[in-house]
């Protein structure tokens, strides 16, 4: 018997599903050893016991941590080792504020030929701020005193023997009306010139004479001389007191007059200052020598 197609594949089909293996599972027979493991704690509770187990768990407090220094850092893996430098070098120029300055106090502004002519010009500025505010009606200019130069101590002797008047008249200052036009640029000459030259436009001195009338202002001028108030200044005294052949007693109250002891207390300590004051009054006694220069 001839089948076609079709039959021929229904019949392998049945073939087929009779072939089958069947695997019956019995459902009350479950095994436990086969159920998987339940990731719920929840799940996991059996009795009571662990269920107050699991609650005292939970409530237990955080412990808090008040001293974080107690905590141990982890140890590093990697160490580092200072190694101490065997050579020290120092930056030239200026140096740091947390390295102390070394001072030659032989050199530079601790010698004494250098503070000496700041001393002198120090006390000439208080006393030219003094004079302007006790001789009023008068506009003076402040004095050069610097004209024989700073190691020449017959020369700042000479300048404290000085009136106040010849201070403020025959003393000619750096600049002037007219001193550029001189040709002679150095020397005697240029000094003669200048001296004639500011001579004929001396400011201070006709201010000065418009007022030596008053008695009070004579006395001033022509009574006083620069050491009366150097030697105020330098010992911190605010009177003048002295005896004049032609004026007799004189005593004068030096309002508003600073002295040495404002002086440069940020660069020179009170041993130092001491030490520069008592040259000074040296200079003026004639006791101090001028320092003899080494033939090279």
């Amino acid at each position: 018997m001839d089948l076609n197609k079709e039959d021929e594949y229904i019949i392998n089909i049945q073939k087929a599903e009779s072939n089958k293996i069947k695997f019956e599972v019995n459902p009350d027979k479950t095994s436990k050893e086969n159920e998987p493991a339940s990731n719920n704690i929840i799940d996991n509770i059996k009795t009571a016991e662990d269920s107050n187990q699991l609650s005292n768990q939970f409530k237990k407090p955080v412990e808090k941590i008040e001293n974080y220094n107690l905590i141990k850092p982890k140890k590093l893996i990697f160490g580092t080792k200072k190694v101490p430098k065997r050579f020290l070098s120092y930056k030239l120029g200026r140096p740091k504020k947390s390295r102390s300055k070394t001072r030659d106090l032989r050199k530079g502004r601790f010698r004494k030929v250098n503070v000496t002519p700041k001393i002198f010009n120090g006390c000439k500025t208080n006393m030219h701020n003094f004079i302007l505010v006790h001789a009023k009606g008068i506009d003076l200019q402040e004095p050069d005193i610097n004209e024989g130069g700073k190691n020449n101590h017959a020369y700042w002797k000479q300048v404290s023997n000085k009136t106040l008047y010849e201070i403020y008249c025959n003393t000619i200052p750096k600049r002037f009306l007219g001193d550029t036009q001189i040709e002679e640029k150095k020397g005697e000459i240029r000094a003669q010139k200048r001296r004639e030259m500011y001579s004929k436009i001396n400011k201070n001195k006709k201010e000065i004479d418009a007022i030596l009338r008053e008695e009070k202002n004579e006395i001033i001028f022509k009574g006083l001389l620069f050491k009366d108030f150097l030697i105020p200044y330098l010992n911190n005294k605010t009177k003048i007191i002295k005896t004049h052949e032609k004026y007799g007693l004189i005593e004068i109250d030096l309002k508003g007059f600073e002295t040495y002891s404002q002086f440069n207390n940020y660069d020179y300590n009170q041993t130092q200052k001491e030490e520069f004051k008592n040259h000074v009054l040296d200079i003026i006694n004639g006791n101090a020598k001028n320092r003899k220069r080494t033939k090279k």
